[in-house]
């Protein structure tokens, strides 16, 4: 049997996130990773595409590419602050979410704590 890796899946693995194949019932489904508060899982279509299925038992129709799975990735927050690095990363660098750098002053030492923004 010749197996073909799909495109999708080939684009999420050159981003360095690794893919799991998880068995659920016959079907043989990708878990992403997403290291955020669900797991997406991608099954693939007849026609080539994917459906994502998460937590709740929801679903996302049609990811066709590394762009629809991040966007499927980021419900997968749910909105916490987490998720695998390397997905973050592509989310900034396809514009959906953006990398925001701030400054925190704590002071050490007053009343035997650590104190932010006095």
């Amino acid at each position: 049997m010749n197996y073909e890796t799909p495109k999708l899946i080939k684009d999420i693995l050159r981003r360095e996130i690794e893919v799991t194949l998880v068995l659920k019932g016959d079907t043989v489904l990708y878990d992403v990773n997403t290291k955020a508060k669900s797991h997406l899982y991608l099954e693939q279509q007849r026609d080539g595409s994917f459906i994502g299925h998460r937590r709740y038992n929801e679903t996302t129709e049609s990811i066709v590419d590394i762009g629809d799975a991040a966007y499927a990735v980021k419900s997968c927050m749910y909105g916490k602050g987490y998720a695998n690095q390397k997905w973050i990363d592509v989310m900034v660098d396809l514009g959906i979410i953006k990398r925001v750098e701030t400054t925190v002053v704590t002071y050490e030492g007053l009343y035997g704590g650590l104190y932010e923004g006095l």
